[in-house]
């Protein structure tokens, strides 16, 4: 859990400076298709694993419903 809040603050922190999208939906269900669509623009097979991992366990339940709340605030 604590890797993959890192991860997204490393890689929202960087990727922001560079992509157009600088905002996601405030709802869990939209916001993990648009976040994974994002981070799959990457092109880069690592971070594709690690989005499919990280939206895998975001739909499976993994993640609580403040804990999705705090992940969309970052």
């Amino acid at each position: 859990m604590i890797r993959c809040l890192i991860f997204l603050t490393f890689f929202w922190s960087s990727w922001f400076a560079v992509q157009a999208q600088t905002s996601f939906n405030s709802d869990p269900v939209i916001f993990i298709e648009e976040f994974s669509k994002f981070m799959k623009e990457s092109k880069k097979s690592e971070i594709q694993k690690m989005t499919d991992v990280f939206s895998s366990n975001w739909k499976s339940g993994k993640y609580t419903p403040d804990q999705k709340k705090f992940i969309i605030s970052i």
